[in-house]
């Protein structure tokens, strides 16, 4: 009896030291939260709308599309209703990186080390202004 209490102990220290070390390295401190809310706006498809949001530990900074953060865990780079955007954790800041045009993330290339992002882009869109977008590179400072 004493030997299957210790194995159930010794489990379950295992399993919140698990949880705790995932919970602490889960993007640094950045990390994107799915919401789901009633929509009551008149012709709505569902009556429930889920979205993604970025937070940065226990605050919520925007509601995102394609997101990618960075390995180190230190930058997020998101679209937001056709801009691209910047934010560096702990900041709480965003910085509109967007380049003039409208275009779909496909990739985020990361590079801390030169201090910049290189972002390709969807160019098989139906509608052609969305095509041909060339990458862009983006300064993290």
């Amino acid at each position: 009896m004493k030997k299957r209490i210790a194995a159930i102990i010794g489990l379950v220290a295992v399993a919140l030291l698990l949880g705790f070390a995932r919970f602490k390295g889960a993007g640094a401190g950045l990390r994107v939260v799915m919401e789901s809310v009633p929509c009551n706006a008149p012709g709505c498809f569902e009556s429930i709308s889920h979205f993604n949001y970025l937070y940065d530990n226990t605050t919520k900074v925007s509601r995102v599309g394609e997101i990618d953060i960075s390995s180190s865990g230190t930058y997020a780079a998101f679209e937001d209703d056709g801009k691209i955007m910047l934010y560096k954790r702990g900041s709480g800041q965003l910085k509109d990186v967007t380049d003039g045009k409208f275009a779909i993330p496909e990739t985020f290339k990361w590079n801390e080390e030169k201090s910049q992002l290189v972002i390709t882009y969807y160019n098989d869109n139906p509608n052609p202004i969305y095509n041909n977008h060339p990458a862009s590179t983006i300064r993290l400072d």
